[in-house]
C-alpha cells in the first residue's frame, strides 16, 4: 500500500497490465514546466509515482516555442527541462504537436502558399530535429476535422493555402527527419463508433481520414483520441460509452494504427444535486479505460493534466474538478482506483 492508502501506483498497475499484454501500457500525464521548475514537490512526486510516460501540454506548440513571434529563433530550454527530467525519470515523452492551426504564429496568415509550405516543414524539421533521440513519438498534425462534428475539415490556414494534403505532407516530412518515431494522428470528439443521432460523424471521419492515408502509403502510425468528456453531457455532449470507444479503437486497430486516449479529463460541473462527481469519474475513466484494454491496438491513456489545481478547463469552461487528484495533490479514491483495477 503506497503513502495515498492505494493497492500500488498507476504506474506499476500500466507495467503489470504491460508484462500480462506483452506490450508496454503507457499512463501518462500532460505537465507544464513552470510547476516542474518551481521544484513543487508535491507536483514531482506524483508525476514520478504514478506515470511512466509525459507530454507537454502547451510549451512544445509552434507559437509558444518561438521567440518573440520571431519565424526562425526558438526557445526550446522550458520543454528541455521537461524532456530530460523525465528521461531521468524512465519516462517516455510524447511530443505535441507540430501542426495545429489554433497554435500557429500569426505570420502564417499573411503568407504566400509556398512560404508557409517552407516554414511548416522548417518548423517540424527544427523541433523534431532539437529532440532527436529523447522524443519517442509525435502527435504529427492536431485537430485536422472540424469541430461541428459534420465530418469536414477544418477551415484553418493550411486548408486554405495548402488544400487537404498538407496532412500527408506533414506526416511524410516527419518520417524523413526521424525514420524510427511512431507519428500520430490525434483530434477530438471521434472517440465513439457507432452511436446514435449523427455523434459518430466525426470518429467515422477520422476512421476515414486514416484509413485513405494508409491506403496512399502515408507514414501515419497510431491514432490518438482525446477525451475530454462531461460526465453532465446530455445529447452530441454525451460521454460516448465505453463499448463504442472499445468499437473505435478496434476499427482503427484493424487499419494496423496504435490507439491511444490522449488527453482525458472528465467535466463534473452541472451534475444533478445528489449526484456525487468523484463515483460519476470512477465510472468514466475506470470503464473506458477497462475496455479499451481489451483491444490489442489500444497502448495507453494520458491524462490532461493529473491534478484539479492546474487544469485548462477552468478557463475554457468553468471552475471544475475534472482530474483524478484533487487540488491538494491527494488522489480521488474512487477514480484512482477504477483505474488502477482496469489495468490489473
Amino acid at each position: 500500500m503506497n503513502e495515498d492508502g492505494l493497492e500500488g501506483s498507476l504506474r506499476e498497475a500500466a507495467a503489470r497490465c504491460g508484462n500480462a499484454r506483452k506490450k508496454k501500457v503507457h499512463v501518462g500525464a500532460a505537465i507544464m514546466p513552470d510547476y516542474l521548475n518551481q521544484h513543487y514537490d508535491p507536483y514531482s512526486a506524483v508525476l514520478n509515482r504514478e506515470f511512466n510516460s509525459v507530454v507537454i501540454e502547451h510549451h512544445m506548440k509552434w507559437k509558444p516555442l518561438l521567440v518573440g513571434g520571431d519565424e526562425g529563433v526558438y526557445d526550446f530550454r522550458p520543454c528541455d527541462k521537461i524532456v530530460d527530467w523525465a528521461i531521468d525519470k524512465g519516462m517516455e515523452v510524447k511530443g505535441h504537436t507540430l501542426c495545429w492551426h489554433v497554435t500557429t504564429p500569426d505570420f502564417a496568415e499573411d503568407m504566400s502558399a509556398s512560404r508557409l509550405r517552407e516554414a511548416l516543414y522548417r518548423h517540424i524539421r527544427t523541433t523534431m530535429g532539437h529532440f532527436y533521440g529523447r522524443v519517442s513519438s509525435w502527435d504529427v498534425v492536431n485537430e485536422a476535422l472540424c469541430q461541428d462534428c459534420s465530418g469536414r475539415m477544418e477551415d484553418n490556414v493550411f486548408l486554405r493555402k495548402l488544400g487537404p494534403g498538407y496532412v500527408d505532407d506533414c506526416f511524410r516530412v516527419a518520417h524523413q527527419i526521424d525514420p524510427n518515431a511512431k507519428l500520430i494522428y490525434n483530434d477530438n470528439k471521434g472517440e465513439g463508433a457507432g452511436l446514435p443521432g449523427g455523434r459518430s460523424r466525426k470518429a467515422d471521419a477520422m476512421y476515414d481520414m486514416l484509413k485513405g492515408m494508409k491506403e496512399r502509403g502515408v507514414p501515419v502510425h497510431g491514432a490518438g483520441l482525446q477525451g475530454h468528456f462531461t460526465a453532465a453531457g446530455t445529447g452530441m455532449r454525451r460521454t460516448p460509452t465505453p463499448h463504442s470507444v472499445q468499437r473505435q479503437v478496434r476499427r482503427l486497430g484493424e487499419l494496423g494504427l496504435s490507439v491511444n486516449i490522449s488527453e482525458m479529463d472528465v467535466r463534473v460541473a452541472g451534475l444533478p444535486d445528489g449526484v456525487d462527481g468523484e463515483t460519476a469519474q470512477a465510472a468514466i475513466y475506470g470503464d473506458i479505460l477497462e475496455a479499451c484494454l481489451t483491444e490489442e491496438a489500444f497502448d495507453g491513456l494520458t491524462l490532461w493534466g493529473f491534478t484539479d489545481l492546474h487544469s485548462w478547463v477552468h478557463n475554457f469552461y468553468e471552475p471544475d474538478s475534472p482530474l483524478p487528484w484533487d487540488q491538494e495533490f491527494q488522489p480521488k479514491r474512487p477514480v484512482v482506483g477504477a483505474m488502477r483495477e482496469a489495468l490489473l
